[in-house]
């Protein structure tokens, strides 16, 4: 069984430096429509980690203030 990864790398521009790597492993399916749902499923969670990793946190913003 082969085994599906997403993985998005974050790179700095100047020094070529990996910052970031996040990867999400999509559920395996037998079906088109089932592997295309566990794609989703699995591209909405990365998205979700990616959100949380750039925006700042609340108590960090209301401290500058």
């Amino acid at each position: 069984m082969e085994t599906w990864q997403i993985k998005l790398l974050i790179v700095d521009v100047k020094t070529a430096m990996p910052l970031w790597a996040l990867t999400k492993y999509p559920e395996p399916a037998g079906l088109a429509k089932n592997r295309e749902r566990n794609y989703n499923v699995a591209m909405t969670a990365l998205m979700d980690d990616l959100k949380t990793l750039v925006t700042p946190s609340a108590l960090g913003s209301n401290s500058q203030k």
